[in-house]
């Protein structure tokens, strides 16, 4: 037996079916074409604590619009809905058994589609959901499938799977063992280490999970057919960010430890001249003076060329460890060089009437008796944020700082939790936070940093959330060839509020460019356009 749902078309060239049988969904059509192969709604491992087994055998009844498997350990309910162009999938798990399910594997549904190249189709990075919605996306022609979490703030682990001839599995999972940075970080090791994060089912009851399946055409954004999901994401993660300033912000390196870098024992912070005596003794700190201050006025002069809002110094205390510490991250460490100029240094930028700021890294950052660093990473949300909290403080009142870029808080895959965002951003209204590290409900209080060199800018995602979002976007790794189409991506990001940052301390093609692709996005009056954003 199998079941035919329909919904009435909304236009004539655009509807979705999709039928049921023994198999689970059987067929699913956009616009008359099949994406999918039978099977689906299926447990294929599950766990009690232990490794992960079969589910076993099962038993099916079809219900109308509902799968039925009765399993020795409980059942799974998949409810299928059509509306539009969307397909809703409420999965319910039930658990009959005396020990509490620690894992289930399913299959939700299998589709005729090519595998993604590259990241397992996900399209969004929001910690499997906890951090906005997760989305998943498959194209076929001029078709694009999105697979995404229609909960809010629920972990759900969905991926892809390769099936065989060619076929693909939805599957949704209730654990996953994410990566996270190591405890303490050393010039000889940075290792990552397993964090489990689990959804368990207890005895006796159940769960429900809740994942759409949306089809786009041609150029649609995912807001056409995902809206609601995102009003509830913004309802539930509502923005405070305000920030219609989106000028270029310049980006001041005072050192370069590369791999290559001669160790010079009159320079063991690594700034970026080569001094005729060390720079600790009192002829030393006069030549750093001179030149730290004439490396200010240049940049000072370059910014207000390039009509900046900033600049941002990303390494205060120096490189005097190499990779992965580079940047310490710790603006309260002055070197002892740095002691006396340091205020003059930052006076320079506020009496030019711009704004600055400093790396507030998101490691704490500490050196043992034997002169060794390290940079020790906070489990704990509430001490992550006190720690980043005390650097802000600090620079905010002795350098008058509005500028912040984070280094490091947590790693790529799992940033640190957003609570630490939200609460830096309401504890300090007037900064600008940059975190290294993002997820999408995060540009509701801040605007992450971003490379060139990385592709995409995740704010074009956060602004299907939040439409005001940005990213602060290094232009410093890439070339910047006219016509290129790393230049048109630019100008779409500026056009669409990004804010480029670029090397500031010397006058380079580079800084050229990103004024002319501040003028391809909002023509010539630019300089004003891009202050009444």
């Amino acid at each position: 037996m199998s079941f035919f749902l329909l919904l009435p078309p909304l236009a004539a060239w655009a509807y979705t079916t999709i039928s049921l049988g023994q198999a689970g969904p059987e067929s699913i059509k956009y616009n008359g074409v099949e994406y999918a192969r039978p099977g689906g709604c299926q447990a294929a491992t599950i766990s009690f604590g232990g490794a992960p087994s079969s589910a076993g055998q099962f038993r099916t009844n079809i219900s109308g619009d509902t799968v039925i498997r009765n399993y020795k350990w409980g059942s799974i309910r998949c409810h299928y809905s059509v509306s539009g162009d969307e397909i809703k999938i409420d999965v319910y798990v039930a658990n009959t058994t005396q020990n509490p399910i620690h894992e289930v594997t399913m299959g939700l549904a299998t589709l005729d589609m090519p595998m993604p190249a590259k990241e397992g189709g996900r399209i969004t990075n929001t910690k499997l959901n906890l951090e906005g919605p997760d989305i998943l996306a498959l194209s076929r022609g001029n078709t694009t499938l999105l697979v995404a979490n229609e909960e809010v703030g629920r972990l759900e682990y969905l991926r892809f799977q390769q099936g065989p001839r060619g076929s693909i599995f939805i599957i949704l999972d209730t654990l996953f063992q994410a990566m996270l940075p190591a405890r303490r970080v050393t010039v000889q090791e940075n290792q990552l280490r397993p964090m489990v994060v689990a959804r368990p089912i207890p005895t006796g009851q159940s769960d429900h999970y809740s994942v759409a399946l949306a089809f786009l055409h041609g150029g649609e954004s995912p807001r056409s057919v995902l809206g609601d999901l995102f009003d509830r994401v913004a309802a539930r993660f509502p923005p405070t960010l305000s920030w219609p300033d989106r000028r270029p912000i310049g980006q001041l390196m005072l050192s370069s430890h590369g791999r290559s870098s001669p160790f010079d024992p009159r320079n063991p912070r690594y700034w970026r001249f080569r001094p005729s005596a060390d720079v600790t003794s009192p002829a030393g700190r006069a030549e750093f003076e001179t030149w730290l201050l004439t490396e200010a006025d240049k940049t000072v002069k370059i910014l207000k060329q390039m009509n900046a809002q900033g600049v941002i110094v990303w390494d205060i205390d120096g490189q005097q460890y190499p990779h992965p510490i580079s940047y310490g991250g710790e603006p309260r460490r002055i070197p002892p060089e740095m002691q006396g100029v340091v205020d003059k240094l930052f006076k320079r930028f506020t009496d030019a009437g711009l704004r600055c700021g400093v790396n507030a890294g998101g490691r704490r950052f500490s050196i043992a008796a034997d002169g060794r660093a390290s940079q020790d990473f906070i489990d704990d949300p509430n001490g992550m944020f006190q720690m980043i909290d005390e650097k802000i403080r600090y620079v905010e009142k002795r350098w008058g700082c509005t500028l912040f870029y984070i280094d490091a808080p947590g790693g790529p895959r799992w940033p640190a939790d957003a609570s630490v965002f939200r609460r830096l951003a309401a504890n300090h209204p007037n900064a600008l936070l940059s975190p290294e590290h993002t997820t999408i409900i995060d540009y509701a209080w801040i605007a992450g940093i971003w490379g060139t060199r990385h592709g995409p800018s995740p704010s074009s995602e956060a602004r299907w959330v939040y439409p005001r979002a940005f990213s602060i976007i290094t232009t410093s790794a890439m070339s910047l060839g006219r016509g290129s189409t790393t230049w048109q991506d630019l100008v779409q990001n500026v056009r669409d509020g990004d804010v480029l940052m670029f090397a500031s301390w010397v006058s380079t093609p580079q800084s050229q460019a990103v004024a002319q692709i501040y003028q391809d996005a909002l023509g010539p009056d630019w300089r004003e356009a891009a202050v009444r954003r």
